[in-house]
């Protein structure tokens, strides 16, 4: 669907929106080498690290976060990914729990964004659990909005 959108739809996207069962290595990486910018949630147990090699992996809901890093993030390598590729990830409370969002956009240095991307996300869980079978995909100014599911609702 990503690759559709991009060579055949032209679709005008900066960015996409995933929930953390999409969160795979393979996924990132082909949006990463698309040119296009991914925020998603990782899984509390997801491994990285933050220490380039010097330490273990640690699950990300066993990170410390001290000052700065919880408002601009912080540098991680996902394990799995290549040795020089990294992610920022941010710590975002959500309703009842906490969230960590990776993204690829490096310069990205505020975690009150990345909030809000995390509410798009939300929303357009919402639209899909409303209206389950929209009758054409939608696309946004700079954000692709995953809102077809299944193979009937292509775009």
């Amino acid at each position: 669907m990503l690759d559709d959108a991009i060579a055949q739809k032209n679709l005008p996207f900066r960015a996409v929106l995933m929930d953390s069962w999409y969160a795979t290595k393979d996924l990132m990486m082909h949006i990463d080498k698309a040119g296009k910018v991914f925020y998603c949630p990782l899984k509390s147990n997801r491994k990285v690290d933050e220490s380039q090699g010097k330490t273990p992996y640690k699950a990300v809901s066993g990170l410390e976060w001290f000052g700065d890093e919880m408002l601009r993030g912080k540098l991680v390598k996902i394990h799995g990914f290549p040795m020089d590729h990294k992610v920022k990830l941010f710590r975002v409370a959500a309703t009842n729990r906490t969230e960590y969002v990776a993204t690829n956009e490096l310069s990205q240095d505020s975690a009150v964004a990345v909030r809000y991307m995390c509410k798009i996300d939300f929303i357009i869980n919402q639209y899909n659990t409303v209206i389950p079978k929209p009758p054409r995909c939608e696309s946004h100014e700079t954000f692709l909005i995953p809102v077809c599911k299944g193979k009937r609702n292509r775009l």
